[in-house]
């Protein structure tokens, strides 16, 4: 259903903003 997508893609777009945020530590230190 479009439900679904919207949540996978809320899911997906959750988990690259974090693993951006990871990236960005990581190079800060």
């Amino acid at each position: 259903t479009t439900e679904f997508t919207e949540q996978s893609l809320k899911k997906n777009l959750t988990q690259l903003h974090y693993s951006t945020l990871i990236t960005n530590q990581l190079h800060s230190n």
